[in-house]
């Protein structure tokens, strides 16, 4: 009778305790084209952030930050007889030249939308300049390791306007819950595990395969790998520069799809100012035989006309209301920065 009862127990308990678990609809995967590596070779991550959330959600991401701590960081683990044991953790603080100024990304993703990121492990170039290659692996014995992401965006103070915080036990504050935000735990969350096997020499690159917008030949990766900054900066302007009533579909925009040179081509922004004329950009990072480099894309959209704008106005003083002359254009896009970053 006794175990009858203490069974019922335990079940109700389970019971309790599962209604308070909150499911985790932000999904965060790691991934990698190389997994084998020696030591202090360079490794590029990539993590795909997924909203599996029925509405639009916010998000933290590292963007350019020069300061204060991680959201993300790495641990790996050696793995013996199904047994994790944690060899490396990443230290939570960023260390980076801070003589420019930089911050997070706060980003909206759509329900079921993918965004991804990359990750560079042991880039020394870039080390101290940007959080993207903030990263660095430790002397390791040659063996399989598992590696495994931590996202831990309550590091920032802008994480309350993107999360619901949740306790450890599942608990959150209702007076202040918010339905338009994800949920998230104070020890925030976690990534899958990724082999990565640590070897004793550098293993050979598989040769490239030519693609529609990139082949063997290709214009923009020969200048890309020669280092022409000034030529890779015609060629993107070449390609993104309209005046007038012009459509835009009609434009060569092969530089925007997936080149072998071009590593990670960063997202245009989720809002700009609306008056005229503003400013739009994004960043782009490339390969090149010295090293990964980071270069920033800023346009011009839209264009007052000065002395049409005078004119209008002397127009508009003499009693003639209707413009009798074009002041502005809408239809304009002109590249006004590329430069490093």
């Amino acid at each position: 009778m006794i175990s009858k009862l203490l069974f019922v127990c335990i079940t109700l308990i389970a019971i309790d305790a599962k209604a308070n678990l909150r499911p985790n609809y932000l999904s965060i995967k790691l991934t990698s084209d190389k997994l084998e590596a020696a030591n202090g070779q360079e490794i590029t991550f990539w993590l795909e952030f997924t909203n599996e959330d029925k509405g639009t959600r916010p998000i933290l991401l590292p963007g350019n930050r020069k300061s204060g701590k991680k959201i993300i960081y790495f641990s790996i683990f050696f793995v013996k007889d199904d047994f994790y044991t944690e060899v490396f953790r990443e230290s939570l603080d960023i260390t980076i030249d801070t003589s420019s100024r930089g911050g997070i990304d706060f980003r909206y993703l759509e329900a079921g939308e993918t965004f991804r990121i990359p990750i560079f492990f042991n880039d020394s170039k870039n080390y101290n300049s940007h959080i993207e290659a903030h990263h660095r692996l430790p002397e390791l014995l040659s063996g399989d390791y598992q590696v495994l992401v931590w996202y831990q965006p309550w590091n920032d103070d802008l994480a309350q306007y993107a999360f619901n915080p949740i306790d450890p036990f599942g608990h959150s504050s209702e007076e202040n819950y918010d339905t338009t935000k994800l949920d998230m735990s104070l020890e925030g969350t976690q990534s899958n595990y990724l082999s990565l096997s640590i070897v004793n020499s550098f293993t050979i690159t598989s040769p490239f395969e030519s693609t529609e917008f990139c082949p063997l030949d290709c214009k923009f990766c020969a200048v890309i790998e020669k280092e022409n900054w000034t030529k890779v900066s015609a060629i993107i302007d070449g390609q993104t520069y309209y005046k007038g009533p012009t459509n835009q579909i009609d434009l060569d925009s092969t530089w925007r799809m997936p080149h072998r040179n071009v590593t990670w081509l960063g997202p245009n922004p989720q809002a700009i100012l609306a008056s005229l004329p503003t400013f739009t950009g994004r960043t782009i990072i490339f390969s090149t035989p010295s090293g990964y480099q980071y270069y920033y894309l800023s346009w011009q959209l839209g264009e007052i006309y000065e002395a049409k704008s005078r004119m209008s106005q002397i127009f508009y003083w003499i009693g003639i209301n209707r413009s009798l002359v074009k002041t502005a254009e809408v239809d304009y896009c002109k590249l006004v920065r590329f430069s490093p970053y």
